[in-house]
């Protein structure tokens, strides 16, 4: 048994290893995510195995199987929140200290999945600056302990021995259904969720409770089967990426292979559990569940202060050996004096009670104070509310898989013109949308925004996650028919679909769209490529205001953008030529010199996240746009920059 717990470390230390280094350095190991499904197999084998000898043994307590869970997962875990939401106080702007606390108020009481689910959106910010996003996989383990423990004793009394095994297995296929499901349903729902997580526990729990042949396996066979489980794991570190739809049979190789190690290695040692039992395994995988806890919010703090340049290798490394000295004091000097306390003498669940009382309470307070903007100056806090400088027309803003009819789409500008004017195409249009119609409104003109996030104006090419093609098909059938409609200015994001669709497929059908349009007698207008700052725009300039730097001085280089745009430009340039439209260079209005800032002195902050313009940027495009639609359309036409620098 000693022998079979030293290979449970040791998957246990390529779970948090994977975890950690995809983490840090996702190149290397891009599929290392799957380590948080192998924690979840290893949590259902050993806390089923528990609870079934118990309850076979009829001296199974729920109380004091909630007094062990106590004991072992709440001390690290508070001591953890409590640290964070003392770095949030420095590190975080009002309103990511308001979300970091709200965050802990899930953490506290083991909600942080549902909380994650609910609120990473569209536009929610970067996952990799939000310090206690990883806690989720903690409230999926518990609200499964929550159940599990009940229905196994329910479902012991009616069924014994090897009766049990059908049942699980029938649970778990029923389970890993529902996941695959789940992903085309909802995929944030399927990620955070228990019931589409579930089936990986029951992995675990299938491993520990599987009654084993009569006959046993032929050694040979028992060996190769193990090494193969070893391999599913490492086939999926690096068969998967983030991009991979996850989990449900994509889970499988991963867990099955953790699965197979467990069960085969119940009654004898296995060459594969033997290749990671060695030392170092053995002491990583004693602090594993410390060094999870403490990994990412390193990472996360690092990532926040470094703003806006990204986290230099060197540094990274550094983060990798701050979380592990980490994770070894809190292994040390918090897991292991609580794990020895006695279940029946110490008020344990009290304890428990206390402590998530006292995180929840202080979280709460934080998120009641909307972050303490206290602690900021008013002219940083006006950069840090940049964040919400967004359309107060977001409703106009269509799902990628909630497309309206072009009839129900908005009109924004004077009441009761029709609209001449109509912007088609994906997130980028939006803010620019409400900011040209509060300009044209004064003129009593009007203009029909058609725009879907994550939807460019692209004909006949389906992109993944949502319905742009069908939606796409409509938009653009209702544009060429409706007579109203003189000119159409089209807005996408290019860089954001390179990995989603070949950059032929893209434009061949971007100039598809183009050619309808012409051929049905629009003028189109083109927005090129806007500048993409590559980090969060109001949380760096705001940090650099708060510390006295220059926010001006914060942006990406204007060489290093117009290189990265340079290959779409150009296919937008050749459409001038051949198709007789309009092409408005962003530059002109986003950049300044060699810099393309996201904060200019009197206009504020450009962005309100990595590539979205605020309104005050919209308004300094819009102004462009339409000096140049006041004028007669050229045939054809030339390129046109906006406007001169600011």
């Amino acid at each position: 048994m000693e022998k079979f717990r030293s290979d449970v470390q040791g998957l246990r230390a390529i779970a948090v290893a994977s975890v950690v280094v995809y983490h840090a350095f996702p190149d290397l190991i891009p599929g290392g995510f799957a380590g948080v499904d192998i924690f979840f197999v290893i949590s259902g084998f050993l806390i089923s195995g528990i609870v079934h000898r118990e309850i076979a043994e009829g001296r199974f307590s729920l109380a004091d199987f909630y007094r062990k869970r106590v004991r072992r997962i709440f001390p690290a875990l508070f001591v953890m929140l409590l640290a964070v939401l003392a770095l949030g106080w420095a590190l975080l702007p009002p309103n990511g200290y308001k979300i970091l606390a709200r965050n802990a108020v899930a953490a506290a009481v083991f909600l942080s999945n549902v909380d994650f689910y609910r609120t990473m959106g569209y536009f929610a910010p970067q996952a990799e600056l939000q310090p206690l996003l990883h806690t989720w996989s903690l409230a999926v383990e518990e609200q499964f302990y929550l159940v599990f423990p009940p229905l196994l004793w329910l479902l012991m009394r009616r069924v014994r021995g090897a009766g049990l095994t059908p049942v699980l297995i029938l649970a778990l296929l029923a389970l890993l259904a529902l996941s695959q499901w789940g992903i085309g349903w909802s995929a944030s729902a399927a990620y955070f969720l228990l019931p589409f997580r579930a089936f990986e526990l029951m992995m675990g729990v299938v491993a520990a409770l599987a009654v084993l042949p009569a006959r046993p396996l032929p050694e040979r066979l028992r060996q190769g089967l193990a090494l193969a489980g070893l391999a599913l794991i490492g086939a999926s570190f690096w068969g998967l990426d983030k991009l991979t739809p996850f989990p449900g049979i994509r889970a499988v190789p991963a867990t099955l292979g953790c699965a197979a190690m467990l069960y085969l290695g119940r009654g004898a040692p296995t060459l594969a559990g033997r290749l990671i039992s060695g030392a170092p395994f053995l002491w990583l995988g004693a602090i594993s569940y410390s060094l999870y806890l403490w990994h990412w919010p390193v990472f996360a703090c690092l990532r926040i202060w470094s703003q806006p340049f990204e986290v230099p290798v060197v540094a990274m490394a550094g983060a990798v050996a701050v979380s592990v000295l980490l994770g070894y004091l809190s292994w040390r000097f918090v897991e292991e004096p609580f794990r020895h306390l006695p279940v029946a003498r110490v008020a344990l669940l009290r304890q428990g009670a206390a402590a998530m009382a006292v995180c929840a309470g202080l979280g709460l307070a934080i998120y009641l104070a909307e972050g303490v903007p206290q602690r900021f100056s008013p002219r940083v806090l006006a950069m840090f509310a940049a964040e919400a400088d967004s359309s107060p027309a977001r409703h106009c803003a269509q799902s990628n898989n909630a497309r309206m009819p072009y009839a129900r789409t908005c009109v924004l500008g004077a009441e009761g013109a029709r609209p001449r004017l109509a912007i088609w195409g994906d997130s980028h249009g939006g803010e620019l949308a409400k900011a040209m119609a509060d300009l044209m409104a004064p003129e009593g003109r009007a203009l029909r925004q058609v725009t879907a996030l994550g939807c460019p104006p692209v004909a006949g090419v389906a992109f993944s996650g949502g319905n742009c093609q069908g939606g796409n098909d409509e938009a653009l059938a209702a544009l060429e028919a409706d007579a109203e409609i003189e000119t159409v200015l089209l807005t996408a994001n290019r860089n954001q679909y390179r990995a989603r669709t070949a950059d032929a497929e893209f434009e061949a059908g971007f100039a598809a769209s183009v050619a309808r349009l012409r051929a049905a007698g629009k003028r189109v207008v083109v927005l090129g490529q806007i500048p993409v700052m590559g980090f969060d725009p109001p949380l760096a300039v705001g940090l650099a205001a708060a510390s006295g730097q220059d926010p001006g001085r914060v942006g990406i280089a204007r060489a290093g953008y117009e290189a990265g745009a340079a290959q779409w430009h150009g296919f937008l340039q050749d459409l001038v030529a051949r198709q007789g439209i309009e092409l408005v260079l962003p530059a002109g209005a986003m950049c300044r010199g060699d810099l393309c800032p996201a904060h200019v002195e009197g206009e504020g902050v450009l962005y309100f996240d990595r590539s979205h313009p605020t309104m005050a940027a919209a308004r300094l495009l819009a102004e462009q746009i339409l000096e140049q639609l006041r004028a007669p359309a050229p045939r054809p036409l030339p390129a046109l920059a906006l406007g001169a620098s600011l």
